[in-house]
Parts: C-alpha cells; sequence; structure tokens
C-alpha cells in the first residue's frame, strides 16, 4: 500500500509472499496490514527510529504534521479504495466501503 498522506494511499500495491528465513524491513509511514498465520508461527520485531531534527524540517511536517504539536494531517478519502486497503480502525468512511470486503 501507498505513503500516508500521498495520493492513493488506500490503492492495492503490493503483496509479500513470505519465505522461510527472511524478513520483512519497510517504512511503517506506508500503511501496512497482514493475512491470518495459515500454518506455523509468526514473530514480529517492531522497532522506531527517531530524528529530531527531522521532525522539524517542513517535509516532514506537510507529509507527518507536527511533531511537537502533535498534530498529524488527515488524508484525503474522497476515492474509492481498493477491497485489500479498506480499514476499519483507520478510515474514517469504514461504513461507506465495507460491503467492498
Amino acid at each position: 500500500m501507498r505513503q500516508i498522506a500521498t495520493g492513493g494511499y488506500r490503492k492495492y500495491h503490493h503483496t509479500y509472499r513470505h519465505e522461510v528465513g527472511r524478513c520483512v524491513v519497510h517504512a511503517g509511514k506506508r500503511r501496512h496490514a497482514v493475512a491470518d498465520v495459515e500454518g506455523g508461527e509468526r514473530a514480529s520485531l517492531v522497532m522506531w527510529t527517531t530524528s529530531l531534527s527531522f521532525r522539524q524540517t517542513q517535509e516532514y511536517k506537510d507529509k507527518c504534521g507536527d511533531f511537537d504539536k502533535l498534530l498529524r494531517p488527515l488524508p484525503s478519502e474522497g476515492v474509492t479504495p481498493d477491497p485489500e486497503c479498506v480499514s476499519m480502525r483507520h478510515d474514517r468512511d469504514y461504513s461507506k466501503w465495507s460491503h467492498l470486503i
């Protein structure tokens, strides 16, 4: 899925097919989800990195909001989302699109 606060962030982008011994590293700013575990186990290691100097830049504020003021931009939800990208938790208009899933 695409990066939050960019055009088309609710449009399907990629499905990762896991292989034993591999891991996924991604920018958390990308809208993402996981599928149910069909067999075996899943382990997750979640890490956050921060850069206060980067969070002060206009580029960061435009994409992610003003960290100091705890303000985050709400992306436009005017476009029909792909079914894989409909989220009850993250979409203010979930009830409008829930029939897609």
